[in-house]
């Protein structure tokens, strides 16, 4: 594989990547919006806000290296 296709293929995966972690992350937002959400599964949601943001924030730094 020639450098131009590291960018192409690493592009190509972050897009597969990221493309779900928004829908989840979406998702989480609007049960948040809930009122009635029992507090204990607001934390959990909450939490895993903060992982998702974090497998973003991983998959962003993954890609540079290959750009």
């Amino acid at each position: 594989m020639n450098p131009g296709e590291d960018k192409s293929t690493a592009s190509y995966i972050a897009h597969e990547l990221r493309t779900p972690l928004a829908i989840m992350h979406a998702n989480i937002e609007l049960v948040l919006m809930d009122e009635n959400l029992d507090p204990k599964a607001k934390k959990v949601l909450q939490e895993n806000l903060k992982e998702l943001d974090k497998l973003a924030h991983l998959i962003t730094t993954l890609v540079e290296k290959f750009q």
